[in-house]
């Protein structure tokens, strides 16, 4: 827990400074939600835990929902950080995430 709220405190500083380096986006298809939002599903099998805290948000969502999965990476202290912003585009809802597979 406390390294998930370290990783999220970076991210916010790093947004805050500018310093986010790459873009990329998709959209794709919630498939399932499990475990209150923690974990999100999509239809192309691609599986992503979402970072504590905005996992509230994300376990309202359901399946079916289109969302646009968007690829970010931040440069720190010489390592590259990377991270996904999941937007539900039905919801207009925003949350962090890492892929897991």
């Amino acid at each position: 827990m406390r390294f998930h709220k370290a990783v999220i405190g970076l991210l916010v500083v790093l947004a805050l400074a500018g310093a986010v380096c790459g873009t990329d986006a998709q959209t794709k298809v919630l498939v399932k939600n499990v475990s209150d939002g923690e974990i999100l599903i999509f239809d192309d099998g691609s599986v992503y835990e979402v970072l504590p805290g905005d996992n509230i948000v994300a376990s309202l969502w359901l399946g079916m929902s289109e969302c646009l999965i968007i690829d970010r990476s931040a440069r720190y202290k010489g390592r590259i950080i990377e991270w996904y912003e999941i937007v539900n585009l039905d919801d207009k809802e925003k949350v962090g995430a890492r892929r897991l597979r």
